[in-house]
């Protein structure tokens, strides 16, 4: 059996808590298992804004604009940090990327929108976000993209 120093043992010790605290960062910027969530029906987003409550256990926003309900992906397009509602904005605490409350980019470093999920009105009324299928700003005219208020 080999025996450390007491400089080898601390110089491995901050080794491994370094590589643990980058283990840490790599897991909470990594994107999320993603499940279809039922996020409930229409009248529970009755007017236009930003509903937030959906970030922790979906990652994505849902928002009402201009007559039609959409979800909204909560990770930046920039490095993959969690976004956060500020207002009617969203911004990434990371490096200062800003989202309108279309998703669209408003200041850099992000150069590219948040994607959108695939939502849908089931037979019952209730709504279904999948975040496992995303479209970019181009593909926002698909019905697949939003639900009409209407």
């Amino acid at each position: 059996m080999t025996t450390l120093s007491r400089r080898q043992f601390v110089v491995a010790a901050v080794g491994a808590c370094g590589a643990c605290a980058l283990s840490l960062e790599a897991l909470a910027q990594a994107p999320s298992p993603v499940a279809p969530v039922v996020i409930g029906k229409l009248d529970d987003f009755p007017k236009d804004g930003i509903y937030d409550q959906f970030v922790a256990r979906g990652r994505f926003f849902v928002m009402r604009r201009e007559g039609r309900l959409f979800a909204t992906s909560a990770t930046c397009t920039h490095k993959r940090n969690l976004v956060r509602k500020v207002g009617e904005k969203l911004v990434c605490a990371k490096h200062g990327s800003e989202f309108s409350e279309f998703g669209t980019v408003l200041e850099g470093p992000a150069s590219m929108a948040l994607p959108r999920f695939k939502i849908s009105r089931n037979d019952d009324g209730t709504i279904t976000v999948d975040p496992s299928v995303s479209f970019g700003e181009r593909e926002w005219h698909k019905p697949e993209t939003f639900v009409a208020c209407s």
